[in-house]
């Protein structure tokens, strides 16, 4: 049985050296390249495989070779290309412009020399001693393209400011609060106001002033929005670094207890790789198994084995420890960030509710102020019996005084449910944000664990944002 223990802690011990020289070897293999294969050629089967190696070799190099030459065809030249005439002992840089006064074709009808004109005179050279220049076709056909290429590159940069502050107004719930969209969706499906906008002038003034006065009130959201915005990504953020440092802390020590190990196992297998050869030579002498001095081998190779698994016990129990307080401390780290982004999004909602308080007020006074306007109106055409310029929509309301007030009453109902309907939609997004930011935060803790550190180091809280919003 000592013998059986012995042998597998043996056979353990070269598994392991093996398992850690194919790492090497797989290593080197992929820093380095194939290790060299070294043919000895003194004998004649090797000395055939080199040779067929190194024929296959320079015949495998010839098939790499490209030649172009005479592959493609190219255009003529033609009478009044401007070309660049080349001089063997000057460099390109230098050499002489000159024009294409004739051109002298081959019996296949190519061109094979040129009468040039250049600013010392006139010459003939053979067309491999000139070099053409792009014609003011291709010049201006380049130019288009290469214009065309930078228009396109312009609109994917904009396009992309433009997904990435849309996405940045959606993150922060202000999103078409940065402009006058919310008073034109007032006006959305509205007939009953389109129908009271019709008095004139008057009503115009008053639809301006509606509007500066919303949109005084959205940028306060809008403004409001991007702080509260920049506040929870700090918040976020200084969560999600707290979670790397713990994760890379519980990393260090387990790699520091994997160490120590390792380094204990080494110190455990010598020892009974020593004690195992002295018990051996013991039995080679002829000394019986049941012999004082091997049963005192045999004892300290069993106290080995029980060091060796109450080590790596220990070992385990420590890793499992340091995982639980990690898993403690996320989870009230967890906790608190719950808390603290909840009360950071009440506070957020509360505020943008004093505000859309307001514009129901703004949309209240602009109803009075349309119905002291309109019974003015039809008051006045009463009045003098002057029917011609007023528009058929709103004629068939100049006798009933109580259709005016109902068109005003439903114009103002119309806006009041759409400043309802955005503070709602804000609310509820403010709260899906929260829950689904915790449900994903499970996962995402997980890809990150399992990630580099160089794609930790690049993950931001703007990402865990964006997935809780695609949500």
């Amino acid at each position: 049985m000592q013998l059986l223990i012995i042998h597998s802690i043996i056979l353990f011990n070269e598994y392991l050296h093996g398992w850690r020289s194919f790492i090497r070897l797989a290593m080197s293999y992929a820093f380095y390249g194939a290790p060299r294969v070294h043919l000895e050629t003194n004998h004649r089967g090797t000395h055939w495989l080199t040779c067929t190696l190194v024929s296959h070799h320079q015949e495998y190099l010839t098939t790499l070779q490209q030649r172009p030459k005479w592959t493609t065809t190219a255009p003529n030249i033609s009478v009044g290309d401007v070309v660049l005439v080349k001089e063997s002992n000057t460099p390109p840089a230098h050499w002489h412009l000159a024009l294409i006064l004739e051109a002298y074709p081959g019996k296949d009808q190519l061109v094979r020399a040129v009468r040039l004109k250049t600013s010392s005179g006139e010459l003939t050279r053979p067309i491999t001693k000139v070099a053409v220049l792009p014609r003011s076709e291709t010049v201006r056909e380049l130019r288009e393209i290469g214009d065309k290429q930078e228009k396109e590159i312009q609109t994917r940069e904009i396009l992309k400011r433009e997904q990435s502050q849309a996405s940045r107004l959606a993150s922060s719930f202000v999103e078409h609060l940065d402009g006058h969209q919310l008073y034109a969706s007032l006006w959305r499906c509205d007939d009953d106001g389109r129908i009271l906008m019709l008095v004139g002038s008057q009503a115009q003034d008053l639809a301006e002033e509606y509007d500066k006065d919303i949109f005084e009130i959205t940028q306060e959201i809008y403004k409001l929005g991007m702080d509260r915005f920049a506040e929870r990504e700090k918040e976020i953020q200084d969560f999600l670094e707290n979670l790397y440092n713990g994760q890379e802390e519980l990393q260090a020590m387990g790699q520091k207890e994997i160490e120590d190990f390792l380094q204990f196992k080494d110190r455990i297998f010598e020892d009974a790789r020593l004690t195992h050869r002295q018990l051996e030579q013991n039995i080679m002498h002829g000394e019986d198994d049941d012999s004082p001095e091997n049963l005192k081998l045999s004892d300290i190779i069993d106290k080995l084995n029980i060091q060796f698994e109450d080590y790596m016990n220990d070992m385990w129990q420590t890793l499992m420890l340091q995982e639980l307080h990690l898993h403690e401390a996320i989870e009230e780290s967890t906790t608190n960030f719950h808390r603290r982004l909840s009360e950071l999004m009440s506070k957020f909602v509360e505020q943008t509710q004093a505000f859309f308080v307001q514009l129901r007020e703004i949309a209240g006074h602009f109803s009075e102020n349309m119905t002291e306007i309109v019974t003015r109106f039809i008051s006045t055409k009463l009045a003098l019996q002057d029917f011609e310029d007023v528009p058929i929509e709103l004629k068939v309301f100049m006798d009933d005084r109580d259709a005016i007030l109902n068109l005003i009453a439903g114009m103002k109902d119309s806006h009041t449910l759409r400043i309802d309907e955005r503070e709602d939609r804000m609310a509820t997004r403010s709260k899906e944000f929260i829950d689904h930011m915790i449900d994903n935060l499970y996962i995402y803790r997980l890809d990150v664990a399992a990630a580099s550190p160089r794609r930790r180091e690049r993950t931001t809280s703007r990402q865990m944002t964006l997935r809780c919003n695609r949500r």
